[in-house]
């Protein structure tokens, strides 16, 4: 299972199969045959079907994205240790 699968904890072949099928993906390098992993690339339909202008306007906004959760967990995890600290068990 690659890094995708592993993140996923699933086998993530036929998702990029699927993906690739429906043209939202293209590989961008095979090295199958040195035992690396495969790259790929969104294509110009996933980039409009997330109606961003350009590939740098989709990072940026998948990495505001990440970077909120990152905040959201952070929070949470501080709102968890403070009522498992002030939480008295008689």
């Amino acid at each position: 299972m690659g890094q995708m699968g592993e993140l996923r904890h699933a086998d993530s072949e036929a998702l990029l199969g699927g993906l690739i099928r429906q043209g939202l993906l293209e590989k961008a390098l095979d090295l199958a045959e040195e035992h690396r992993p495969n790259l790929y690339r969104i294509t110009a339909a996933a980039l409009a079907a997330t109606r961003h202008p350009s590939l740098e306007s989709l990072r940026a906004a998948i990495a505001a994205s990440l970077a909120a959760d990152a905040v959201d967990a952070q929070s949470s995890q501080s709102l968890a240790v403070r009522y498992t600290s002030s939480t008295r068990i008689p």
